[in-house]
């Protein structure tokens, strides 16, 4: 993946400790297997739960759109799943 969805500029709107958490995401797996994505995404889901950080439904659309903006098709077929996981997770996804 390529850094310039970091330069979206409609991250600004976003609270920067989101944004810096997603960063930490980006990094962690900016060189990971395909096969050890889950792990990594149960992780950060499970540490913005931690900090009491929720993305509403707007800003889970904004960067489904960003960071899958360059992935193939077959893995963008896979987001309403990761989609519904993260929400399960986080304990809803908040309007």
């Amino acid at each position: 993946m390529d850094n310039n969805w970091k330069q979206d500029p409609r991250l600004m709107a976003m609270d920067p400790e989101k944004v810096s958490l997603l960063m930490e995401f980006a990094e962690k797996t900016a060189h990971t297997d395909q096969s050890q994505l889950m792990p990594h995404f149960l992780h950060i889901c499970q540490e913005a739960n931690a900090k009491g950080l929720q993305f509403t439904n707007s800003e889970t659309a904004l960067l489904v759109d960003i960071l899958s903006c360059h992935m193939p098709e077959k893995d963008r077929k896979k987001l309403p799943f990761l989609k519904l996981a993260a929400g399960k997770i986080a304990g809803g996804i908040h309007k």
